[in-house]
């Protein structure tokens, strides 16, 4: 375990004492509109297990639909009831999101803020989401399933001497030199497609830069957020329920493997990726 000398010699911080995980979401995408009864078993089914999960719901899905609401610039989006979708929740005592089971009519979104382990994570995504995958399976497929990790890391000191160099190791021919100083904010974004399997899966990474004001403080605090996405899709590999678990594996290991790569090794230790 890391000193607590050393903890606070580190510039950056991630946002929990042994990992930066933020939240993590898992996709999955139909590849057609889920007929409204078997809608209804999917919930029902969720429903059942209230008493296990401490799940509240359903309640409506608000998406983004554009309603005819003028202001300065045009039209804005407002949010619109999706008809055929609910959600399932679960909150702190002071409200705070803890998790969360979203269906939009063509794909069920599990999202944590409690994340500690991948075997925890897959426990709890097993007896949430099985059922209600296996009673979507009967009538339509899988059209993409994905994997993505939101971690953070909050700068200790001045906000602008949060130097890029000091965290992420490939950044900086990438920025201006402002922004790798810490002087600016800043974002990058990168993606591609790799071969896996005879088929392929699409990897995305997203960096951003971040400033608030924290409660309490008058100065403001910068943060790093990373988000690293692994998506299969059915058009190039078998996403059948059958091989659904050893699908999550793969993406789980590869969104590892991309933002252990992407973190310097110095703080490999502190994020639990040693």
């Amino acid at each position: 375990m890391k000193s607590v000398e050393a903890w606070k010699r580190m510039t950056w911080r991630p946002l929990h004492s042994q990992h930066a995980i933020e939240r993590v979401r898992l996709i999955v995408q139909f590849n057609e509109q889920v007929p409204v009864k078997v809608v209804r078993r999917m919930s029902d089914a969720l429903f059942a297990l209230r008493n296990e999960t401490r799940m509240t719901g359903p309640t409506p899905v608000q998406g983004f639909g554009f309603s005819m609401v003028q202001a300065e610039g045009g039209i804005i989006p407002q949010p619109q009831p999706v008809t055929n979708g609910w959600q399932f929740t679960r909150n702190a005592a002071n409200n705070a999101p803890l998790e969360a089971v979203v269906f939009d009519g063509m794909s069920l979104t599990y999202e944590t803020t409690e994340y500690q382990r991948w075997d925890t994570f897959k426990r709890r995504t097993k007896k949430v989401l099985d059922q209600t995958l296996q009673i979507a399976c009967e009538s339509v497929d899988f059209h993409s399933i994905s994997m993505e990790y939101i971690d953070r890391f909050m700068y200790v000191g001045n906000a602008t001497e949060a130097r890029v160099v000091d965290l992420l190791t490939d950044a900086s021919p990438m920025l201006h030199p402002d922004a790798v100083s810490g002087k600016h904010l800043w974002h990058l974004h990168r993606g591609w497609f790799e071969d896996f399997n005879g088929g392929k899966i699409l990897i995305n990474q997203n960096f951003d830069a971040q400033e608030g004001i924290a409660a309490g403080q008058t100065a403001p605090t910068r943060s790093l957020q990373v988000l690293t996405k692994a998506e299969s899709r059915a058009d190039s590999l078998d996403l059948s329920m059958e091989k659904y678990e050893e699908n999550l594996e793969t993406l789980h290991n590869l969104t590892k493997s991309y933002f252990k790569a992407a973190i310097v090794q110095t703080h490999h230790e502190s994020l639990g990726l040693k």
